[in-house]
């Protein structure tokens, strides 16, 4: 999942930032200063899901989420 900063003039991959944790309800980009809510909800699969606001999956995300941090004990 690449989480990818709300400012349509950034678009900034907030995952790449230092610090970044996508277990955070919200980040502020580092690159612009934009406040990004980090939840299910805004999460889609593609750019055309996003234009067409159909969300992914939400048992998806989750275990996507569990699979990181297994991956990264």
């Amino acid at each position: 999942t690449a989480w990818i900063c709300d400012n349509k003039d950034c678009k900034a991959i907030l995952n790449m930032q230092e610090g970044f944790d996508e277990n955070l309800s919200e980040w502020i980009c580092k690159d612009c200063g934009t406040l990004n809510k980090i939840d299910h909800s805004v999460i889609y699969e593609n750019e055309e899901d996003y234009l067409n606001n159909i969300p992914a999956d939400k048992e998806d995300y989750e275990r996507a989420i569990e699979m990181r941090k297994r991956n990264s004990q």
